[in-house]
């Protein structure tokens, strides 16, 4: 056989080599069906420096580029933890926050606190500490109407200086230039009728603004130069609609919103063009469920901190698009239904509530954490013996336990 025949038949050779790894490669590809949506449970942060439990947390930020944790809760206080969910202090009024509603954080590591009027001071403002936590100066509101009786519930703070913030008194969101000079915007004037009202504020890390209208039940989008670009969320009570949104974050790298709403106790999960996808939640105790959740921030690492109040935690989880096996048993990883980037919206199972006095007590780290899928129906994780480390039960609200560092349990379906 001449050299030409055998160049020949190692062409024909390679050719059906490529043919057969393309069709296995499509084969695979069917087996595993189309992208779904998938939730890791990472944790809970539930005590404070000296091993006290939190205290209704309502708040949380996330300095970016330290990756720590800012939360507020019904203490009065506010505390850090670093990217390990370890705390590391309170600031408190030895700092002069004594009503502190949120916090944020400037390239320099100082720290700016809303306040509410209290006892200290008759008015709302922003105090701001200098990175050792020491008192540096305090932003009064004025220049706009209603500025005297304004409360901030949330601020923020974009790269350049400029602060914004939202709360009871201003019907619209509040504009601190880094001259100092203040204005009131509202984005929604046209489309919500009377005052409208923003209950949270988020930036990603390209400068957008996230504005989310309680009474509206939806999240107006302004790009940098303060228009909007998008809006997003429906006004209900059932699956696919807000009820209550108390928070939002936006995760780019994904393509994704989360909302968090405070009377489905769920988080709903938007596309990038604000489709509604699935949520995840219900009202509950263990790992994956909520009690009033009040607020929801994204770190640099793509992890989910839900503020669940009403259970004295933060629940951190890891939300993200994989591919799920076709034949997987019963019991292997749920995903959501219909919620491929392709795929029609669906409303979510209704799962059960559970049963009164159910816990989740501390336990040693599991050796990883579990994947698990959003927006699907679970059994709610069995009750543990108590221990000596339970936290209290508060008033009012059933009786919530401290949620573990780590933890693995199946995510439930919000309920209606």
């Amino acid at each position: 056989m001449g050299n030409g025949s055998l160049r020949q038949l190692n062409a024909v050779a390679v050719l059906l080599a490529a043919v057969l790894g393309c069709l296995l490669a499509a084969s695979q590809a069917a087996a595993a069906g189309p992208p779904q949506l998938a939730s890791t449970y990472l944790g809970a942060l539930t005590q404070d420096e000296e091993a006290g439990p939190l205290y209704f947390p309502f708040s949380a930020q996330i300095d970016r580029a330290r990756g720590e944790i800012y939360v507020v809760d019904g203490k009065g206080r506010v505390i850090i933890y670093n990217s390990s969910f370890f705390p590391l202090v309170t600031i408190g009024k030895g700092s002069g926050v004594n009503a502190p509603t949120s916090a944020t954080v400037d390239p320099s590591g100082s720290v700016y606190i809303a306040q509410a009027p209290g006892k200290a001071s008759p008015v709302g403002r922003i105090t701001v500490l200098d990175a050792c936590l020491k008192p540096l100066r305090q932003i009064n509101f004025s220049g706009f109407d209603g500025a005297d009786k304004f409360t901030p519930q949330r601020i923020v703070r974009a790269e350049g200086g400029r602060i914004f913030a939202v709360g009871p008194g201003a019907a619209g969101i509040v504009v601190i230039e880094a001259d100092g000079k203040q204005r009131l915007l509202n984005p929604a004037a046209r489309e919500i009728e009377g005052e409208p009202h923003f209950s949270a504020l988020s930036l990603d890390a390209a400068g957008n603004l996230y504005a989310v209208s309680e009474e509206a039940g939806r999240v107006f989008v302004l790009d940098p130069e303060l228009k909007v670009v998008r809006r997003f969320g429906t006004k209900g009570g059932s699956a696919g609609k807000l009820s209550r949104p108390q928070g939002v974050a936006a995760d780019p790298s994904r393509g994704l919103f989360y909302v968090v709403d405070y009377m489905r106790h769920s988080v709903s999960v938007y596309d990038a063009s604000g489709k509604y996808l699935n949520e995840f939640g219900g009202l509950g105790l263990g790992p994956g469920w909520f009690q009033y959740p009040k607020d929801i921030a994204l770190d640099a690492q793509g992890r989910l901190f839900v503020v669940d109040t009403f259970n004295q935690r933060l629940q951190v989880f890891e939300v993200g698009w994989t591919a799920i096996e076709k034949a997987a048993s019963p019991q292997a990883t749920p995903t959501i239904p219909g919620a491929g980037p392709e795929a029609e919206p669906q409303p979510a199972s209704e799962s059960q509530t559970p049963a009164s006095g159910q816990s989740t007590t501390p336990a040693a780290p599991a050796p990883a954490p579990q994947a698990m899928g959003v927006g699907t129906p679970a059994a709610q994780p069995a009750a543990t013996p108590a221990t000596a480390t339970q936290t209290p039960a508060p008033a009012p609200g059933p009786s919530p336990q401290a949620a573990p560092a780590v933890q693995e349990a199946p995510l439930p379906a919000a309920q209606p």
